[in-house]
């Protein structure tokens, strides 16, 4: 799946490298990352280190046997320490997330205000009352040229990893992905709500 992705939406992998890049620069200095979305919604991660500590269980006078190892559990116990591996991985999906949350939220709000109200959201998944559908789409589509009409995700992510590192001059910063012309094609953010096949 990973390469078939990366072969198809060829523009999506060198996105994804540069966040995990930042992510990795916070880590190495032992923080977590954290990002704060145009609307100003936040979005914080926090993966720790942990040890599995064995612990027996017992049942009156002997081992449970409810559970196994006779008996042992062995619950985490988390150090202050960032976990730099699973804090790099989960940094491109978590920024994604709070894009697609963002997003909902703009969608959301800009429906109240057209007096729909029916409105059911999953994750990046919005549903509304067939006769409603048509608005709901246009909104989507105009919500999320707004969205990013004049911003760019990954400029604004590195400007909020350089204030939390020590000293973003005495590292290597990563550069942020090209735009414009991907694979001889020009996307142009103002046709998206005349886009035939966004947001089915």
């Amino acid at each position: 799946h990973e390469q078939a992705i990366s072969d198809v939406v060829r523009s999506a992998k060198p996105g994804m490298e540069f966040i995990k890049d930042c992510a990795r620069l916070l880590a190495e200095e032992g923080k977590h990352l954290s990002f704060t979305t145009r609307t100003g919604f936040p979005m914080h991660q926090f993966y720790r280190k942990h040890d599995n500590k064995a612990q027996k269980v017992w049942m009156y006078d002997r081992p449970s046997k409810t559970y196994k190892k006779d008996g042992e559990l062995n619950p985490r116990v988390f150090s202050d320490a960032v976990n730099a591996i699973k804090s790099v991985n989960a940094s491109s999906p978590n920024i994604i997330h709070a894009q697609d949350s963002t997003l909902l939220m703009n969608v959301v709000v800009a429906l109240r205000k057209q007096g729909i109200t029916d409105v059911m959201t999953i994750h990046d998944s919005f549903s509304t009352t067939a006769g409603h559908m048509q608005i709901m789409r246009h909104t989507l589509l105009e919500e999320t040229r707004k969205l990013y009409d004049g911003y760019c995700l990954f400029t604004e992510l590195l400007e909020q990893v350089k204030d939390k590192l020590d000293d973003w001059t005495a590292v290597d910063l990563p550069t942020v992905p090209r735009k414009g012309n991907v694979a001889g094609v020009v996307f142009n953010l103002m046709e998206i709500e005349r886009a035939n096949y966004a947001y089915m």
